[in-house]
């Protein structure tokens, strides 16, 4: 049986087929496939498969980079939304002032820019790893630190949804 679940995520109507998988939805499922993926770049990595391993870490990171755009872009457009309630337009509207982009748009226009930032700030770091470690042991080392991440993501998901 189909039915609609309302996330709080600025993408609407997602539809969850089985209400007992619904944490999968968004971020968390991101975050475990994330790590299956991981697991499975272990696994050819351990099998003599190395480049099919280094494609399976890649695909990881795109998989939990599209989660992590998910939750940072709801936190940054909530977060510059309430400038909203902070600047009201207190004018009669008879001004000759060029018109004033409204503050959704100006939520979204800066949750992009920092976003774009962020990931300009993110494959610097990518790129510096691999030039001062090298491939061969950049790999293992961002990997690794993606388990973490993705482990301490999925665990604050589960702490917070039993505090609720």
């Amino acid at each position: 049986m189909l039915f609609t679940v309302r996330t709080g995520s600025i993408v609407e109507d997602e539809v969850t087929r089985v209400d007992a998988v619904r944490y999968l939805q968004g971020v968390s499922g991101h975050g475990i496939l994330s790590t299956l993926f991981l697991a499975g770049a272990g696994l050819l990595a351990f099998l003599g498969q190395a480049g099919a391993g280094r494609l399976a870490v890649i695909v990881a990171y795109g998989i939990a980079l599209n989660g992590v755009s998910i939750y940072a872009w709801n936190r940054l457009r909530d977060y510059f939304r309430s400038e909203r309630t902070r600047a009201a337009d207190p004018g009669s509207g008879r001004e000759l002032t060029p018109h004033r982009l409204s503050p959704e748009t100006r939520a979204q226009l800066i949750g992009g820019f920092v976003m774009a930032g962020g990931l300009v700030a993110f494959l610097l770091f990518v790129l510096g790893a691999i030039r001062w470690l090298g491939l061969e042991y950049a790999i293992p080392v961002l990997a690794a630190g993606l388990a973490v991440g993705n482990l301490g993501a999925l665990g604050r998901a589960y702490y917070t949804a039993t505090r609720r």
